[in-house]
């Protein structure tokens, strides 16, 4: 459910430029890091984590339904 949650904002933040959305409310300043906002790149860090390790579990799982020994 979390990925899910991440995938949408990552997609939404993908997006920003074609509908002219603001990563935050209008006003409201925004700490950066490498010209990224703050938010940004929190729930794009966590989405890349997420993944990683949902690939590695499903590795694993497979190798366990194979019978290979780790």
């Amino acid at each position: 459910m979390s990925l899910c949650i991440h995938s949408g904002f990552v997609i939404g933040a993908l997006l920003m430029p074609l509908y002219g959305g603001d990563p935050v409310g209008e006003g409201i300043p925004e700490p950066e890091i490498l010209m990224v906002p703050l938010n940004v790149f929190f729930f794009s860090f966590m989405f890349l984590m997420q993944s990683i390790v949902i690939v590695f579990l499903m590795k694993k799982k497979n190798k366990s339904l194979t019978g290979e020994l780790s």
